[in-house]
This record gives structure tokens, sequence and C-alpha cells, in this order.
């Protein structure tokens, strides 16, 4: 019942097509049409070419919606969320057998990439930048944004998601010292907007990828 089997429900020839891409937005994603048309969109701005979905038994339309775009790999499981590691187990068969040697970034649905002048400049051609400094990887900060009012009242569906969600915590990120492991000695961030509404959770949002 949770083998983490992934079944794909995109065409091979499409599939083969697309994976000449060496940029990949890789997403796991369940019920999420509230925010799909709007990360597709950021993203395509971007440049990006080729998105690799899995969906986990989503019942709003999130899987045919995918089925339909042309730049969209789509591969479907039906494994209860927690044991994939919270989606970790399907993006590492999903990096495994598609992603070598190529450039991904993992994101959720509502999750939009931003970076200086990004208004102007392709994420390939930010790529390119990081690469000429000869860096593989970049580490990345998560800032929650929200709008005035009342969540329940916000409209992702009917305008754009930083109009809609313009406001961030002065301080979005706190350092927090962890005090153990491999990586003890590096500077790590958690996520102040959560930590302002449950400090006693502190170490549950890590803000950074």
């Amino acid at each position: 019942a949770n083998s983490n089997q992934l079944e794909l429900l995109t065409d091979c020839q499409v599939l083969s097509e697309l994976l000449k891409e060496q940029l990949v937005v890789v997403s796991v994603v369940r019920n999420e049409m509230v925010m799909l048309p709007q990360f597709l969109e950021h993203y395509r701005r971007l440049g990006v070419k080729c998105f690799i979905f899995v969906d986990n038994c989503s019942e709003d339309g999130t899987r045919e919606y995918l089925q339909e775009q042309p730049d969209t790999i789509l591969y479907s499981t039906d494994t209860e969320y927690k044991h994939s590691h919270y989606g970790v187990a399907w993006q590492q068969a999903v990096l495994g057998n598609h992603c070598f040697g190529k450039w991904v970034l993992l994101a959720d649905a509502d999750e939009f990439l931003v970076y200086e002048d990004s208004e102007h400049v392709q994420l390939e051609e930010f790529v390119e930048t990081v690469e000429s400094d000869g860096s593989d990887s970049v580490l990345l900060y998560m800032i929650d944004m929200y709008p005035y009012g009342d969540l329940d009242d916000a409209r992702f569906e009917q305008e754009p998601v930083f109009k809609v969600a313009p406001f961030f915590d002065r301080e979005a990120l706190l350092e927090l010292r962890f005090g153990g492991g491999m990586f003890s000695n590096s500077r790590n961030y958690v996520n102040g907007l959560r930590h302002r509404l449950a400090p006693s959770r502190i170490n549950a949002y890590v803000s950074q990828k």
C-alpha cells in the first residue's frame, strides 16, 4: 500500500522531448488548483520550459489540469504523503532518473522564486552567473508573504499572488544554532512569522533550501 511507486501519466515521446531541457522545476502536489496557474505562469515568465510534477491523488482537478499543459511531465502516486518522507522519496526518484547534470528547482506550488532583478533576468541567465562563480548550487531562503486582512478572504485565483499577499515580517528570518550534526557550524534560519505565531515550535520550520 505504501510502495512509493510512481506511475508516469505523460506520453513517453513528450517526456523525452522535455527532458532535453537543462533547467527543470520539480514539484509534489495535491489539490493545488488555487495556486497552480500562477505557479506555472511565474516560472514560465522566468524562462522555465520543463516541469515535473508528482500528483498525490488530487481531487480538485489538479491532475487533469497538469495533463493539459504542454511543458509538463506528470507522475501519479497513491502512497500516503507521510510514508514518502513527506514527498522526499518521490523527489529523489525523479531527480535520480531524470535530472543528473541539470539545474533543478524543488518548489511547492505556493513557492515563487525571486532573485535580484528577476523581473528582467531569466533564470537561465541567473544560473549562468552562478556557474561562472564556480558554484553548482544556490542556497535559498523562504519568506512567508501574507495579505493585510484575513487569509480566508484572499483570492489567489483572481489576482496576482504578490498583489494579494504583499506583506512579510520585518524579521522574516531568525538565525538559529541547532547545536548538533554535521552542519552544526553552519548558519541556519527559521521562519520569523511562524515563530511569532507558534514560538514553541521554532525548529519545525527551517526557512532555507
